[in-house]
């Protein structure tokens, strides 16, 4: 069995590494989201959501401007987690499961700009 992260509507200034990822139940899987033009980490708020098929949609958690930390919602404590590298926020999903196919969002603004990135699960 395997889960299929698909990539849904891309907005400018947004970049998909891949068009789905695909995972296996058990193992770690990780998903990017890339901040574009001129963005940077040290004044960017970025916020992690998923939606199952016919839920509502769930924030996982968010990474505060300047901070190399996560916030995470109640429910997502223990096998969520992200991380800044460069342009990049990588959400890793330990232990994969299968309701954990959804459609993942990435949420960010600065100061200026609100910007959302969809990626898709099956």
């Amino acid at each position: 069995f395997s889960f299929f992260f698909f990539l849904g509507d891309v907005v400018p200034q947004v970049t998909h590494p891949k068009p789905y990822i695909i995972a296996t139940p058990g193992k770690s899987k990780r998903v990017e989201c890339e901040l574009g033009g001129s963005l940077s980490f040290s004044s960017t708020i970025l916020h992690w959501y998923r939606q199952r098929e016919g839920e509502a949609i769930e924030r996982i958690l968010y990474q505060p401007a300047g901070k190399d930390e996560n916030i995470n919602d109640p429910n997502f404590k223990e096998r969520f987690a992200a991380g800044k590298q460069q342009q990049k926020s990588i959400l890793t999903i330990s232990s994969v499961q299968r309701s954990d196919a959804a459609t993942y969002y990435c949420a960010y603004w600065d100061s200026h700009s609100f910007y959302i990135q969809r990626k898709s699960s099956q």
